[in-house]
């Protein structure tokens, strides 16, 4: 996001407008997940609110995500992110329903993201990261 809105601002303007939409929840004692949704609300704050950017690309958090919301957003989907940290379990089935939908997957090789990476291989499925062993093993040494 941070990347594509000082592009513009140095004025390489893309050739169709972007919107990016983001919906998302944090565990109370998942404190990085809670920075990053903090950090995308902020950005919205900013590229929104600057005319020199905003009507090239768009930040969109949704609030209080939920079944109901994923239902309308999930088939518009081009790119699904599945990012949490190896070990905490990104998205449970939310990245099948993505992925049944078209959307490409880019995700840490943990939870589903495993047993769909082994399904579809490497082509359909971008992963990036460390394991969750390799994660846990950190945690255990208190070198993370």
């Amino acid at each position: 996001i941070i990347h594509k809105y000082l592009d513009i601002k140095k004025g390489n303007i893309p050739t169709t407008p972007i919107t990016m939409i983001f919906g998302a929840k944090a565990a109370p004692a998942y404190i990085i997940a809670q920075d990053i949704i903090h950090t995308i609300l902020c950005l919205q704050e900013i590229i929104n609110n600057d005319p020199e950017v905003n009507k090239y690309l768009k930040v969109v958090m949704i609030e209080n995500y939920n079944v109901t919301k994923a239902s309308k957003l999930i088939p518009a989907c081009d790119v699904s992110e599945q990012i949490s940290l190896a070990s905490k379990e990104a998205s449970g089935t939310g990245n099948m329903k993505f992925m049944l939908n078209g959307a490409l997957t880019l995700g840490t090789e943990d939870g589903a993201n495993v047993e769909i990476h082994e399904l579809v291989g490497d082509d359909n499925i971008y992963i990036f990261g460390e394991s969750s062993e390799t994660v846990i093993e950190h945690y255990k040494k208190a070198d993370y």
